[in-house]
């Protein structure tokens, strides 16, 4: 089985979740698939659906994102059929993105980028009826003060089996959720 991980908003391809991934699933390959925040969602989902599909080609695979990487990876593993472990998704990016307008600086590298409100308004809300019924694990942090943990269990509890978790917007582990998400990928 192949892993491939979608890094949040503003992350990057050395995102701590990313190494805890790798830490927990040892025997498992994990691409993370990088992406430019500060392009459209358009741009951004071509690319990575590109690099997922020369991936899934290879093998058995399942998909993982955290936060905005929740909400490309729930859409590309509903196209290619893959099942999937969304952490702390962010079902809304027009509303959670939208105090991000403007100048940022990269989590991961720290260079200063800009993400104008046409890339914020290429966004639209993830609607779970219009995803494909895929084997699906959402683990939410009750702790998480970005997104908030309710409104996501709410919107995923019809579609998804959720896991709620200690934890922050950040998971600290994946071990202990090591058995659920085992069971997802080999759905």
């Amino acid at each position: 089985m192949r892993l491939i991980y979608i890094h949040g908003f503003n992350s990057g391809p050395s995102s701590s979740s990313g190494r805890k991934l790798r830490e927990t699933f040892p025997d498992m390959p994990v691409t993370v698939l990088a992406y430019d925040s500060a392009l459209d969602f358009p741009a951004i989902f071509a690319q990575l659906k590109s690099a997922a599909q020369k991936l899934t080609a290879q093998g058995p695979t399942a998909m993982l994102g955290s936060s905005l990487g929740g909400y490309y990876a729930a859409q590309l593993a509903s196209d290619l059929g893959l099942p999937c472990v969304l952490v702390n998704p962010c079902n809304n990016p027009p509303q959670a993105l939208k105090e991000f307008v403007g100048k940022n600086v990269s989590f991961e590298d720290e260079h200063a980028w800009i993400f104008t409100k046409k890339a914020l308004e290429s966004y639209e809300p993830l609607e779970a009826t219009k995803l494909a019924p895929v084997p699906r694990l959402v683990i939410i942090g009750r702790n998480d003060i970005l997104l908030d943990p309710l409104e996501n269990a709410a919107f995923w509890k019809d579609y998804a089996r959720v896991a709620m978790t200690d934890d922050e917007h950040s998971i600290a582990s994946f071990e202990p959720l090591k058995q659920q998400m085992l069971e997802i990928f080999n759905s």
